[in-house]
């Protein structure tokens, strides 16, 4: 991870959101031109130096400035790696590249009041900044209360090329979210209770990262009396492994999956169990994930 100081999580979403302008076409053909010597790629997708020259040239162009680019190095550095924004920077970057004014009413919007809850899920959504390499997910029953469990999440992520500065995991039926990792804070933002997770200090792209946490709750109960638990999932993972610990007694298991382009979801490695099931996803992308389960009658 990186060493960048810590800034508050609104700057790290405003930086996120400036960043994607960036990584725009027709913005990146602005300060791509300014590339002398750097070499850009997944893992670098910025060049500092070159934005700060776009910048200059432009103050020079429009207001007859002579301001060196290494007087915006420092600026664009800080605004990239979200540890601080200003209005000033905000309308430097817009002037310069050409933000549209709706994007750069809601840069200013979101540096002064913060993103609400419905904005902060739909940027995450529509911007997701992490994708999964690997993960395991450990649920477990209860015993006394056939609805309730715990869930127990251990990821591999990787930042996209972005970088990452928060994501976004579903939990519907989680009341009791618990994490031991101080690198990382999280809240809920809304009814549906998806949780937002802020890593203390900027993810440079393409960096892998550990996360771990435990989750209680009581899953939805279905017309038919059993019990569907909606498993967390970015938007993409190369391999997930799911294990569920039943009780003792016999319990009718199974796991559904649903794409975006299905119109309702598909029971796969159904069965009957008392003591546990396993099931391993070699890939999934955009795909909702269900385990469902009711006592064996």
């Amino acid at each position: 991870m990186s060493t960048t100081p810590t800034s508050d999580p609104t700057t790290h979403l405003v930086s996120a959101l400036l960043r994607s302008e960036l990584l725009e076409p027709y913005v990146r053909d602005i300060w791509e031109r300014y590339i002398h010597h750097e070499k850009l790629g997944e893992a670098n997708p910025f060049s500092i130096r070159a934005i700060a020259r776009a910048i200059s040239t432009h103050q020079h162009t429009v207001y007859g400035l002579e301001i060196s680019p290494h007087k915006y190095k420092d600026r664009v550095r800080r605004a990239i790696t979200g540890e601080h924004i200003s209005s000033e920077t905000i309308d430097l970057f817009s002037e310069t590249f050409g933000f549209d004014e709706r994007t750069h009413k809601a840069l200013h919007k979101a540096a002064a009041q913060g993103f609400d809850d419905s904005e902060t899920v739909y940027f995450l959504r529509s911007n997701p900044q992490t994708l999964t390499s690997s993960c395991y997910l450990d649920v477990q029953l209860d015993p006394v209360d056939p609805a309730a469990f715990t869930l127990k999440a251990t990821y591999t992520l990787l930042s996209l090329e972005s970088g990452c500065s928060a994501f976004l995991f579903a939990l519907p039926q989680g009341q009791e979210l618990t994490y031991a990792d101080r690198n990382f804070s999280v809240s809920r933002v809304d009814e549906d209770q998806e949780w937002v997770f802020t890593p203390a200090t900027f993810i440079q792209p393409l960096q892998t990262f550990m996360l771990r946490f435990s989750v209680r709750g009581k899953a939805q109960p279905q017309a038919d009396g059993s019990y569907r638990l909606l498993l967390p999932f970015t938007h993409r993972s190369y391999s997930a492994a799911i294990k569920l610990t039943a009780t003792g007694t016999p319990m009718k298991v199974s796991f559904t999956e649903q794409t975006s382009a299905e119109p309702s979801p598909t029971a796969v490695c159904a069965d009957t169990v008392t003591d546990y099931l396993s099931n391993f996803y070699p890939s999934l992308k955009d795909t909702t994930v269900a385990l469902m389960w009711s006592p064996s009658t």
